[in-house]
C-alpha cells in the first residue's frame, strides 16, 4: 500500500543518514593520512622515482577525447560527455578513436573504471576492435559471468572466465583493470595492480591490422547497442603494443600522481585508528544489511537496487583520490 511504501522509504532514509554520518567518521579519521600520502606520491612523481611502462596511446579525459601520447584521437558518438576528468557513458554513447598506425598482436589494454550499476552485463570499457567490430578484444563487465571482468572476444574464441571473486567496489569507486594479450595466447587479468582470477591458455593473440583497426570507449564492440554498451565512468585508459608483466601493472596502476590506495591508507593509520575505521565499517555494513532487507518495496522504478547501491556507495571506502 501506499502508507507501507512511505513508511519503508521513511526507515530507508533513517537509516541511510546513520550511514552517513558514520562515513563522515572515517572520513575524518583517514583524512590526515591521506592527504600525507597523497603529497607523497605527488612528489615522488615530481622526481622520476616511480618506473612505469609508457603506453602507444593515452586517454585522460580531462578536457577532451584527445589520445596524449600517439594520434588515436577520439570521437563521441550518441549521449556522452567529458565532466569532470571523466568519460561518461550512459549505455547510450560511446567514443571510437581514428585508426591506429601500427599493427599489434601481443597488447595489453588497461582503464580505470567506475560503473553506474553492478548488475549489468556485457559493456565495454575499453576495446581494440577492426573497424567494422567484426573482430575485437575487450575489458568487458559481466557478459559471461554476473559481476566479473573478463577478456571479451570476437565470438568468444580467446574468452574464458578468469574464476574471480564478483565485482563489489566499482560502484562506489574507480577500479583500475588491465588484461594482457601475450604472444603466446596466455591471456592474464589484473585488478587494481593484482592478478585477477586465473589466467589461461587462449588460441589468439589476433593480429590487429594498422590502419584498420580502431580503439572503443564504452561499447563491446560495434554495431553499438544492445548489451554490449557500459554504463559508468571512465577515468583513463591506457594501451600498450605488448604484454605487460605482473610488476609492470603495479607500477602503472599507481602511475598517476592523484591516486592513492585504501590498502596504503589503511597500511599507513595507527592500530588503534585501524582498529576503530574497522569498527565502524562493520557498523555500516550492518546497516546496509538492514537497507536490504527492506525489500519489500515496489520496484515499477527500481527503488530496492537504488538504495541499496547507495548505500553500498557510501559505506565503501573512496580508494581512489582526484586533485583537480
Amino acid at each position: 500500500t501506499k502508507d507501507r511504501q512511505s513508511a519503508l522509504l521513511a526507515q530507508v532514509s533513517k537509516l541511510r543518514l546513520e550511514i552517513d554520518q558514520h562515513q563522515a567518521a572515517i572520513e575524518k579519521l583517514i583524512e590526515p593520512t591521506r592527504t600525507r600520502l597523497l603529497r607523497e606520491a605527488q612528489m615522488k612523481s615530481d622526481s622520476g622515482e616511480r618506473a612505469v611502462p609508457k603506453p602507444i596511446g593515452r586517454w585522460e579525459f580531462e578536457t577532451d577525447l584527445r589520445d596524449s601520447i600517439g594520434n588515436a584521437h577520439g570521437e563521441a558518438r550518441g549521449d556522452t560527455r567529458v565532466e569532470s576528468g571523466a568519460l561518461i557513458v550512459k549505455q547510450q554513447g560511446y567514443v571510437l578513436t581514428s585508426p591506429l598506425k601500427q599493427t599489434l598482436k601481443a597488447k595489453t589494454l588497461e582503464a580505470w573504471v567506475q560503473l553506474d550499476n553492478l548488475d549489468q552485463r556485457g559493456g565495454g570499457a575499453i576495446t581494440i576492435q577492426t573497424a567494422d567490430g567484426v573482430t575485437f578484444d575487450a575489458i568487458v563487465f559481466g557478459e559471461k559471468d554476473p559481476r566479473q571482468w573478463l577478456a571479451g572476444s570476437s565470438g568468444f574464441q580467446r574468452t574464458q572466465s578468469f574464476h574471480a571473486p564478483r565485482e563489489q567496489d566499482a560502484i562506489g569507486r574507480p577500479v583500475h583493470v588491465a588484461i594482457a594479450w601475450h604472444g603466446d595466447g596466455l591471456i592474464v587479468g589484473y585488478r587494481d595492480g593484482q592478478p585477477y582470477g586465473k589466467p589461461y591458455k587462449s588460441n589468439g593473440p589476433v593480429e590487429f591490422i594498422a590502419g584498420n583497426t580502431i580503439i572503443g570507449f564504452g561499447i563491446r564492440h560495434l554495431p553499438a547497442g544492445g548489451d554490449r554498451m557500459l554504463a559508468g565512468r571512465i577515468l583513463r585508459a591506457q594501451l600498450y603494443d605488448r604484454a605487460l608483466s605482473a610488476d609492470e601493472i603495479q607500477a602503472t596502476s599507481q602511475s598517476a600522481p592523484y591516486v592513492v590506495s585504501e590498502s596504503r591508507i589503511v597500511a599507513a593509520l595507527s592500530a588503534g585508528d585501524r582498529e576503530q575505521v574497522e569498527r565502524i565499517r562493520n557498523q555500516i555494513r550492518e546497516l546496509e544489511s538492514s537497507i536490504e532487507g527492506l525489500g519489500t518495496l515496489s520496484e515499477p522504478v527500481g527503488e530496492k537496487s537504488l538504495w541499496s547501491n547507495l548505500a553500498h556507495a557510501m559505506f565503501t571506502f573512496q580508494e581512489f583520490i582526484y586533485v583537480k
